[in-house]
């Protein structure tokens, strides 16, 4: 029997989106949604979009730091991570560097040069 204060798995990311500045985790998406556990937020999900939820997360992150960069590249890394979710440029270096393998530098070089 579902929750009727489950928000709809098809919404996932459009919360997501709307919410990255404070879901920092799978378990706290899943807060978001209303669903009682993170296990089965995960299941619905993956059920539901064929991709586990972390790496929705992990890709919804990366295209909203490489966006902010684009259009404001005037940004400290401070106010990157901030507005993409993480704590710190700490946060934001260490993101970058296990998930893109790269860093905050080059990948401002790299966006930068293709416009």
């Amino acid at each position: 029997m579902k929750n009727k204060d489950v928000i709809p798995i098809e919404k996932a990311g459009t919360i997501l989106v709307g919410e990255l500045q404070n879901i920092h985790t799978v378990s706290e998406w899943a807060e978001k949604m209303g669903y009682p556990s993170a296990p089965t937020f995960f299941r619905d999900f993956k059920r539901y979009a064929g991709l586990p939820p972390e790496k929705v997360l992990i890709q919804v992150r990366l295209v909203c730091i490489m966006k902010l960069i684009s259009y404001a590249p005037q940004l400290t890394g401070y106010e990157i991570a901030l507005e993409s979710g993480l704590a710190d440029e700490k946060a934001l270096y260490d993101f970058l560097a296990r998930y893109k393998n790269t860093t905050l530098s080059e990948l401002k070089r790299q966006l930068l040069k293709k416009k």
